[in-house]
């Protein structure tokens, strides 16, 4: 038997966070100020109006993940050529990628991830970016740019899934 994902639920503000429910509600949680800080994942059990029960994952980054394969390349400081890398998902702010091969990688190294997305047409882009966390093979990655791209957030909202690439087939 396999166990279902809980469904991760969006902070709002001022304490609040926002579940839907599948029969279609919308149900308003109060989260205590000193979960807001802690570091581990908050799981609480919500109960609908309707009598379901759902158990909910808090989700407070600052912008929310978009799962993708996409293949990609990354450049590290020193290297000419790319190596080939899987982009797992995507923020506004960031990639978890994974490593085609084994390579050194620490984190507070900077990189550059370049990969397309496919939307209306095919978009091809080059972040700059420094690693925030390793754990063998899979690196996630904070976008360097602090400025605001709407072309890559237009793109990363219409983005239309393809076909996982070909070193990642089983």
């Amino acid at each position: 038997m396999t166990r279902r994902k809980a469904p991760t639920v969006e902070y709002r503000s001022k304490g609040e966070a926002l579940v839907v429910c599948t029969c279609g509600s919308e149900n308003v949680v109060t989260i205590e100020p000193h979960l807001l800080r802690c570091s581990t994942p908050v799981r609480s059990r919500v109960r609908c109006q309707c009598g379901r029960s759902h158990l909910v994952v808090l989700e407070r980054r600052a912008a929310m993940r978009k799962h993708v394969d996409l293949e990609g390349s990354c450049t590290l400081p020193g290297e000419g050529l790319g190596r080939g890398v899987l982009v797992r998902n995507l923020s506004r702010t960031g990639a978890m990628l994974e490593l085609a091969d084994d390579v050194e990688i620490s984190v507070g190294d900077r990189l550059l991830l370049e990969f397309d997305l496919r939307h209306v047409q095919v978009s091809h882009f080059a972040k700059p970016a420094e690693v925030r966390r390793v754990d063998g093979r899979r690196v996630g990655a904070e976008f360097s740019s602090g400025e605001h791209d709407g072309q890559y957030d237009m793109a990363l909202a219409l983005h239309q899934p393809g076909p996982v690439p070909h070193w990642q087939r089983s």
